[in-house]
């Protein structure tokens, strides 16, 4: 009898857990449809009949990547203007920081030359979520002008990209990560605010940018 749409789904859903466990272990996206079939326990052919190519199992990767951080979200009410925002940033710092080793290989991944389909993918769907992000707390803010939540959107998701990459790259500390990304994201919001409320963000800015700060040979570096 022929397996039900459930039982392939989950199948699909073993596969690219398994894929997930590859990249944690420093495979990154290098390891072979062979190799993943042969840890997940099922014949040679069975990804590419369930998946189909290697595209389309980072596809799903992703795919369920973001499904992970949208239930996160949905299991908290989100809360109005900016502070929601900000809530957001930081329930993606922990995850990120509750599974490193996956995240360092996924975007480590995205960023070399032969993945640029893969993070071009990635690209897009973090705009769209990030985009709703700030369009619903810049409207909560009650501006005289509401400036484009696509084009923040695109600036916000790079600041991201940037200071997640060199995390994973370098190996940044937990501290200097969570710093820098509440810091740069909060920088890309401010020059859209006027009034109190750029002045608020100005200060958080200050106070996040400050810590850990130490002066050495006249040259400031973050620890």
């Amino acid at each position: 009898m022929p397996a039900s749409r459930e039982t392939l789904e989950e199948r699909r859903r073993h596969l690219v857990s398994v894929a997930e466990c590859l990249l944690r272990e420093g495979s990154g996206i290098d390891f072979s449809m062979t190799e993943l079939a042969s840890r997940a326990g099922v014949s040679p052919a069975t990804p590419y009949n369930l998946i189909g190519t290697k595209a389309d199992l980072l596809a799903r990767l992703l795919d369920e990547e973001f499904t992970r951080f949208d239930r996160k979200l949905s299991r908290k009410a989100r809360k109005p203007g900016l502070v929601g925002l900000w809530d957001a940033v930081d329930h993606m710092l922990e995850q990120y920081l509750a599974d490193p080793d996956f995240y360092r290989a996924l975007f480590i991944a995205l960023f070399r030359p032969d993945t640029q389909t893969f993070r071009k993918l990635m690209s897009e769907r973090a705009v769209s979520l990030w985009g709703g992000f700030i369009e619903d707390a810049l409207k909560d803010e009650a501006l005289d002008a509401m400036p484009s939540s696509r084009s923040i959107g695109d600036v916000f998701v790079f600041q991201m990209g940037s200071v997640v990459y060199h995390w994973a790259l370098d190996r940044w500390s937990e501290e200097r990560f969570t710093n820098l990304l509440r810091a740069t994201t909060r920088q890309v919001i401010l020059p859209h605010l006027s009034g109190d409320s750029a002045e608020k963000l100005r200060k958080e800015i200050v106070q996040i940018s400050g810590k850990k700060r130490h002066i050495r040979a006249g040259a400031e570096k973050i620890a």
